[in-house]
């Protein structure tokens, strides 16, 4: 027996997509300019001796700054500048001890068997929007709303992430690399997107468990049903 649905208002695939095109128009430049310098930074972090083999955890904050920037874009917030990406460092052993949790926790779940691994990395995807969102929210109160606001949702984004895969592939080889530049920033405003959409979910009663199956009620013409 699967989850049930849950689809939030407005977060349909084509709906996600057209709105976060939209909110990038007249940001294209700040946008692809911050996601360029992070992209160089964390590469050239790559080539030093040592730290370069830590650089993914080290600068960890700057790829949540990233999702920063992308979530001031599709909500309109202002002012927008390349300054947003580097914020996440005044709070930067939150992120790293973030990243240590949630990489531990996929990785155990990964143990296990692969499926259980992605489910968990599905599970708490929202994490770092959550933490954004409520400086003072820890690490695993983020990872416990994540799992809340995730429920139902999981086979869509699973759908959506093979989706973006999908148009990454095909745009970026048919434009010999070229379209990285606007499909990154877009596919990261879809993600931001959709963590609006699924933040605004229809409520789940305070004593449900969220990762509980829940029981389907059996069709009310069904003459068996009664």
């Amino acid at each position: 027996m699967t989850e049930n649905m849950i689809v939030a208002p407005g977060s349909c695939f084509s709906e996600l997509a057209k709105s976060s095109w939209n909110a990038l128009k007249g940001k294209w430049g700040i946008t692809i300019g911050s996601l360029f310098i992070a992209f160089c930074i964390l590469a050239a972090a790559q080539y030093i001796p040592v730290l370069g083999l830590f650089s993914g955890i080290l600068l960890f904050p700057l790829t949540v700054g990233t999702t920063l920037l992308l979530l001031r874009v599709i909500r309109d917030e202002q002012p927008l500048d390349i300054g947003i990406i580097f914020q996440p460092f005044d709070q930067y052993l939150r992120y790293i001890w973030a990243y240590i949790r949630l990489f531990i926790f996929c990785l155990l779940w990964t143990l296990l068997l692969i499926i259980p691994g992605i489910i968990a990395g599905i599970r708490y995807s929202m994490t770092i929007y959550i933490m954004l969102d409520d400086p003072q929210c820890s690490v695993k109160d983020a990872m416990t709303e994540s799992s809340a606001i995730m429920y139902g949702h999981k086979w869509q984004f699973f759908g959506y992430s093979i989706l973006l895969s999908l148009i990454f592939f095909f745009g970026i080889l048919c434009t010999l690399g070229i379209g990285l530049f606007w499909l990154a920033p877009w596919a990261g405003s879809f993600m931001a997107s959709f963590y609006e959409s699924v933040r605004r979910r229809p409520e789940i009663p305070a004593d449900a468990d969220p990762e509980a199956v829940p029981e389907s009620e059996p069709p009310r013409d069904d003459p068996q049903a009664d």
